[in-house]
């Protein structure tokens, strides 16, 4: 009997680890096809078809795709339903990227007022990214990143915080709303994008850790024509250090829209427009920088050629650039011990741009005759080595000394700050003490006057009181008669 009580108990708790281990490892809404390749010819929409599941134990309402790329008709999914579902691709442009599937479930959970904290430190980011909260609730931030940062709204590019070094910073949201951002120090970004999802405390909400999404490649696919390029000049000659203005003009002479027009080459950059259409017969005048990127003297005293390529819907034009660069001694200076700023610069510029690992090697693969073992050595079998990892401690020291800079700009002003206080202070106190003095020596010059005038009184009270004593004591006794010689009776 006791092994068959046993026996239920160890079934009933197996069903349920079962049971709470499906509950607790679904995953919202699942779309069983993860990659869409699509191509569509322009101005004609195209479908594709999905299988959606709903793994939760409960209904999904208005399921939908975020982005407007695609339409998607709203539907519902009931707890552990499946559909398929047709989707229509409605962009007229090229896109490779994510698509977004989101849904609404009803709750009501009441409000909870509770504050999440995240910390920012400038190596690891934030230590908690995407969050979801319930209005009411409160995110603190607490800056460990050893300087001033800022919170920034990438929808917007706005800064919504600043929060001082060994500082932190609490805001309470009160509206149900998605909050995507990411911090940065000195107009930097250094995390990655995340989002501050506030739900509603009832009804109807959308959860972003129940969504899913498929990856799609959309190629346009836009009727031909044709276009022409006018250049006044196509040769420069400039120093290796130099950034010159150049332009032409291109002309639509199709006679269909030019779609889609890129411009690229290799020290061409900022056009003053990319990526964009050209109705039929239009003519633009495009200007653009010729930058280069020079970073051995090998590079100088000659003529280099680069190639501007056009794209779009028309066969590929191409416009040959010549570009003299005077003669520079650079190895020089950048091998000698003292690296030059505007020579790192270009080697930034050109060999590690867009680069987070590899980047010497690619320097050593196409100029091995300045490497040696995976390291730049410099020419003429110089000595002088210069590691990814020195390069890396370059910029963290260029960041660090900048960071110093900021301390010790601030600490001088707090300083000056509290001298001048301390000035304005001693400056008020000798004004009290010049108010003071002046004050007392009022008081004493009109003690003197008073200490004169009591003595004045005070002789005179003696005089006239020694002269009535005189007079008295010569009535009483006849003295006066008698010195003088009168007798009674005598006139």
């Amino acid at each position: 009997m006791l092994k068959k009580k046993n026996t239920n108990k160890f079934f009933l708790v197996l069903f349920l680890g079962i049971f709470l281990f499906g509950v607790i490892s679904a995953e919202g809404l699942s779309i069983e096809q993860t990659d869409i390749s699509a191509s569509k010819q322009y101005q004609n929409d195209t479908t594709f078809t999905i299988n959606v599941f709903n793994q939760e134990s409960f209904a999904f309402n208005d399921i939908t795709f975020k982005e407007d790329i695609v339409f998607l008709p709203k539907f519902n999914l009931a707890p552990g339903e499946n559909k398929s579902v047709e989707v229509t691709i409605v962009s007229d442009e090229f896109y490779s990227g994510d698509l977004t599937l989101q849904g609404e479930y009803e709750i009501l959970i009441g409000a909870s007022n509770k504050t999440e904290e995240i910390r920012v430190d400038y190596d690891s980011g934030f230590d908690r990214c995407n969050i979801e909260i319930i209005k009411g609730d409160s995110i603190t931030w607490i800056n460990e990143a050893l300087d001033r940062i800022n919170l920034v709204n990438a929808d917007t590019d706005v800064d919504f915080a600043t929060i001082e070094d060994d500082s932190q910073y609490t805001e309470k949201f009160s509206n149900p709303m998605l909050l995507n951002y990411y911090a940065s120090i000195m107009g930097y970004s250094f995390t990655y994008e995340c989002s501050i999802n506030v739900l509603d405390d009832q009804g109807f909400v959308h959860s972003i850790k129940y969504d899913d999404t498929i990856n799609l490649d959309l190629e346009i696919k836009y009727d031909p024509t044709e276009i022409s390029l006018d250049f006044l000049t196509t040769s420069y000659t400039m120093d290796y250090n130099d950034v010159q203005e150049a332009m032409f003009q291109i002309t639509n002479i199709g006679s269909k829209l030019a779609k889609n027009i890129r411009f690229s080459g290799d020290w061409l950059k900022d056009f003053s427009r990319n990526e964009f259409d050209l109705e039929i017969g239009e003519s633009v005048t495009i200007s653009y920088k010729i930058d280069p990127e020079v970073i051995n003297t090998n590079q100088t005293n000659v003529t280099n050629k680069k190639e501007l390529l056009v794209e779009g819907n028309f066969n590929d034009a191409i416009q040959n650039i010549s570009i003299f660069i005077n003669y520079e001694e650079i190895d020089s200076s950048m091998f000698d011990g003292d690296v030059d700023s505007e020579v790192l610069e270009n080697f930034f510029k050109y060999w590690c741009k867009d680069k987070d690992d590899g980047c010497i090697e690619l320097f050593c693969s196409v100029n091995p005759e300045f490497c040696e073992n995976g390291q730049i050595t410099g020419s003429n079998n110089k000595n002088h080595s210069l590691s990814e990892d020195s390069l890396k401690k370059f910029i963290q020291g260029q960041i660090e000394a900048q960071r110093e800079q900021d301390i010790m700009q601030k600490a001088q002003i707090e300083q000056d700050i509290n001298q001048t206080s301390q000035i304005v202070q001693i400056d008020s106190t000798s004004k009290v003490t010049e108010e003071k003095v002046e004050v007392l020596g009022e008081k004493v010059s009109n003690l003197g006057i008073a200490i004169y005038l009591f003595m004045g009184a005070f002789m005179v009270g003696a005089i006239i009181f020694m002269v009535m004593k005189m007079r008295n004591n010569i009535t009483s006794n006849g003295g006066f008669r008698k010195k003088f010689g009168f007798h009674k009776g005598e006139r």
